[in-house]
């Protein structure tokens, strides 16, 4: 049966350190990302944080989308 796909917010660390468990089907296509798209999306990331003088939980939300 397909698994349901539905969006909700998180904070990046519960998604990066353990919280979730991400898994890849064998008929999923291969990781298709570059140096230079990584390098996009972290330098995206770190103009949206700004300055870093406001706190995380205060920045507003940013939307990933899916990613994997």
């Amino acid at each position: 049966m397909p698994t349901k796909i539905h969006g909700a917010e998180y904070p990046i660390e519960k998604i990066f350190y353990g919280d979730f468990v991400f898994s890849v089907p064998m008929y999923q296509r291969p990781y298709a990302w570059e140096v230079e798209q990584a390098e996009t999306l972290l330098g995206d990331l770190l103009s949206f944080l700004g300055d870093g003088i406001e706190p995380v939980d205060e920045v507003n939300s940013y939307f990933l989308e899916t990613l994997f």
